[in-house]
């Protein structure tokens, strides 16, 4: 048996997070790492972008 690629996304904003769903959706069952320069400014924002990354992976992963 084979491992899954591992997939790396560069850009945590919404596009970023937006990938990581359609890989998903596409059927990618390897890791996903999501690379994303944090501000300050825009920490608040990609904490909630990975809290709902985080909640659609947990709900549409395959086991």
């Amino acid at each position: 048996m084979t491992t899954p690629p591992h997939s790396i996304v560069v850009g945590a904003s919404l596009a970023g997070l937006r990938a990581t769903q359609a890989l998903r959706a596409g059927g990618h069952q390897g890791p996903l790492t999501l690379i994303g320069a944090v501000t300050a400014n825009r920490a608040a924002r990609i904490t909630t972008y990975r809290t709902r990354l985080a909640e659609h992976l947990a709900t549409h992963t395959s086991p």
